[in-house]
């Protein structure tokens, strides 16, 4: 399992949204809707969600190896077949193949030496397992410390570069909260018995994961690791508190950091780590780093090195031989998520070649798969809804004209990113070799820390990008402004050339209206149209769009996915003004795109109703109980079925489409949340 750091969390706030991929029929355009995922005995005007997707989710079983099953489920199973064939081909060294596509057919060639990897065992963490053993001063705990970031283990603290908040043409360093093995810092923290239960299976996978290291008390260990995590947790900020991005600006000098966090090593820390000379960084979270310097002194070095050796062997489980895949499956897979089987090994080898060599692999996806043709459509469509964002902004009635005008200045200013990246990363310094799994991971692991580290001091590369090109997800980046659309999204029925605009507009549409309502949710509107964190606010007009926001957060909050379980309000607001701003914005686009000329009935729906039907098939989605708490307790987008039915019940074009009346899927005008 590898963690991703806390700082990185906040920069891309990306949209989960459940991308399509039904295979089309013979008879019907591909992207069409298809009558059998429907269920037309249920009334639209009480369940919306069924009505449209009722027929899928009655024959949709969720694959044993999945904790959930969606429409981006299917798309993503595709998306997987393509990039298959695309490793195979790469792994044939009987193919003339250049420096790029050798690296990544070697990366899968050894991910797939089943023999390899059993006989290696735990030995290709021998040299890192050697360096923590050797710990014995401040100045080789911090080299340790160093040698596990670059390997992607976040302990005891993230530490990276980032774009400076107030001024985002630059790249500083960043120090950040990290080193938790549960999801959540509230793990730690819940009393109920499923938490309590929860953590002693914590404690014993952690004690059998040492224990196939080799470790001779693994169980004293692994209750000294949980000490250790619960310490770290306790001061460190709640999912809701990492939304607010005023959390994350806190500016000090490295002779402040120095002082305040002591007991550490900055300087050998550092020049582990290979940083370039600097004066001062970004080191938010000032209660979590005072609880890591009061540990540091009063938690031995053998403690930490136990602390230290799970994260390691937990980080790089899916590298090693089938028994720590099985044990760290059985609790991140099983007890975590409710899925019942592992994936097949290609499938994990094929997540593992995207999550190091990913941009690689996507530059020859898109020479496989996108043209220029959806690429310049996809354009013209994001010029429109921004169109349309620009009028609402401007007849927007509970906003001043200052705050309109700042508005509108930031809309202007919004980047756009579509398909692929203009210029392809140099993989040329990474070292991949069909020597070991383990090691190319590492390898490309170190590479990726050092590009990262690099980066601290100098300008902002705006051609980089936060996702490759097959992923099915989109984004918008609050501190450069900016929309990000990755090819693979850009494909039936999501966008497609053979059908209607409602189609398109109730899905694509949808999805990059969201995307630029995020530069003004509860978060993103903190950020001015430079990128910077600054309020570009009339007080009386941030007053106004909070308590517009507090309706969301109560119409979500009621909402119960499991019994006794209800959907954060706060944490995922962000998401929910975004879907609705995006739909919203969408379906005015839409109308425009018609100018007001009426398109004859198409299978048996009006515009209106296909529009509103291929925005809710977008969501459609079965998920494990378990996999429901998670996303629950930890993620900011709410439940699908939430996500389909929270914005339609704020709009009146949705109840005019189907005469929908005052209930379950209508709310009264005055209970409307009304932002964007």
């Amino acid at each position: 399992m590898m963690r991703k750091s806390t700082r990185r969390s906040f920069f891309l706030s990306l949209s989960a949204l459940a991308l399509v991929g039904c295979a089309a029929s013979t008879s019907r355009p591909e992207g069409d809707i298809d009558a059998r995922d429907m269920d037309v005995t249920a009334d639209p005007t009480v369940d919306f969600y069924r009505y449209v997707n009722g027929g899928w989710l009655d024959r949709t079983e969720i694959p044993e190896e999945k904790s959930s099953w969606s429409l981006a489920s299917e798309v993503f199973a595709h998306n997987q077949d393509v990039l298959l064939e695309i490793l195979e081909e790469a792994g044939d060294e009987s193919r003339e193949r250049d420096d790029l596509t050798q690296k990544l057919g070697d990366f899968w060639a050894c991910g797939m030496d089943v023999d390899a990897i059993e006989a290696a065992g735990a030995t290709p963490l021998a040299g890192v397992l050697a360096q923590i053993d050797a710990i014995d001063d401040r100045a080789s705990f911090a080299a340790a410390i160093a040698e596990l970031h670059s390997l992607g283990v976040g302990v005891c603290f993230s530490f990276g570069s980032g774009q400076d908040l107030k001024d985002p043409t630059a790249v500083i360093a960043w120090a950040a909260q990290d080193g938790l093995g549960l999801p959540d810092r509230d793990y730690y923290m819940r009393d109920d018995e499923t938490s309590i239960e929860l953590r002693e299976q914590y404690v014993a996978h952690i004690a059998k994961m040492l224990t196939l290291l080799g470790t001779a008390d693994a169980e004293r260990d692994a209750q000294i690791v949980m000490a250790i995590e619960t310490r770290l947790a306790k001061p460190s900020l709640s999912s809701v508190a990492l939304r607010n991005p005023q959390n994350y600006d806190r500016p000090v000098t490295l002779a402040e950091t120095k002082a305040a966090v002591s007991n550490f090593d900055w300087d050998a820390f550092l020049t582990a780590t290979g940083t370039a000379s600097f004066d001062s960084l970004n080191q938010p979270m000032p209660e979590f780093f005072a609880e890591l310097n009061a540990m540091l002194a009063e938690v031995s070095f053998e403690d930490w090195k136990a602390y230290l050796r799970w994260h390691l062997v937990s980080a790089l489980a899916t590298t090693l031989s089938d028994e720590f895949v099985a044990e760290n499956f059985h609790f991140y897979g099983t007890v975590l998520s409710g899925t019942p089987e592992l994936e097949p090994r290609w499938k994990r080898v094929l997540a593992s070649t995207n999550g190091t060599m990913g941009e690689a692999l996507g530059q020859l996806y898109v020479a496989r798969t996108f043209g220029p043709q959806a690429k310049e459509r996809a354009r013209e469509m994001v010029a429109r809804l921004s169109d349309v964002m620009g009028d609402r902004i401007a007849r927007n009635d509970w906003m001043s004209d200052e705050t309109k005008q700042q508005a509108r200045t930031k809309l202007e200013g919004l980047g756009v990113k579509l398909g692929y990246p203009d210029e392809w990363r140099d993989w040329s310094e990474l070292e991949i070799a069909r020597d070991s799994y383990a090691a190319n991971v590492m390898r490309g692991s170190r590479e990726a820390y050092r590009r990262d580290i690099a980066k601290i001091g100098k300008p902002v590369d705006l051609n980089e990008w936060g996702m490759t090109p097959q992923t099915l997800n989109a984004y918008y980046h609050p501190i450069r402004n900016e929309i990000v659309f990755p090819a693979a999204i850009l494909q039936p029925p999501f966008f497609s050339a053979q059908v209607d605009d409602p189609l398109n507009y109730g899905a694509i549409g949808a999805v990059i209206g969201h995307e630029i309502t995020h530069g003004f949710d509860d978060s993103g509107s903190q950020f001015d149209a430079e990128g910077k964190l600054r309020n570009w606010w009339t007080d009386s007009d941030r007053t106004e769009f909070e308590a517009r926001t507090t309706r969301l957060v109560e119409q979500y909050g009621a909402f119960e996915p499991l019994d006794g379980v209800f959907v954060n309000g706060e944490l995922t607001l962000g998401e929910n003004i975004a879907d609705l701003g995006g739909l919203s914005i969408a379906y005015e686009a839409m109308q425009r795109a018609n100018d007001g000329t009426a398109d004859p009935m198409l299978g048996g729906m009006t515009r209106e109703q296909r529009f509103f039907v291929a925005f809710g098939r977008l969501w459609r989605s079965k998920m494990r109980t378990e996999a429901m708490q998670l996303q629950v307790n930890t993620n900011p987008h709410s439940p699908a079925l939430f996500r389909a039915i929270g914005p339609l019940r704020n709009m009146q074009e949705f109840a005019d489409a189907f005469d929908v009346p005052v209930g379950p899927m209508s709310l009264p005008r005055e209970a409307r949340a009304d932002i964007w």
